[in-house]
């Protein structure tokens, strides 16, 4: 096995450019490997920071206008919604 590296070393000696390139090629899918998997943990496996999170709902509403916009909903639904679901 140190015949081999020492051959390797050699090769690579000779063609420092496919070396270099070799090497940053490995480094840049080490870091985007460890970003993507730290990404994937903090947002999926991670339960939320919420008292109970499996009760969390999301209220989608429709606006009817020429520019499509974000729907707020009144005090009075928000009240509703809050009593409906306890």
């Amino acid at each position: 096995m140190l015949q081999d590296l020492r051959f390797a070393f050699r090769l690579f000696a000779r063609q420092r450019g496919f070396f270099i390139t070799a090497v940053l090629t490995i480094a840049l899918g080490v870091g985007l490997s460890a970003t993507v998997f730290a990404v994937v943990d903090g947002v999926l496996f991670r339960p939320l920071p919420y008292r109970d999170p499996s009760r969390l709902i999301a209220l989608y509403g429709a606006v009817r206008a020429e520019t499509p916009r974000r729907a707020t909903f009144p005090p009075v639904a928000r009240r509703a919604w809050t009593r409906w679901l306890r």
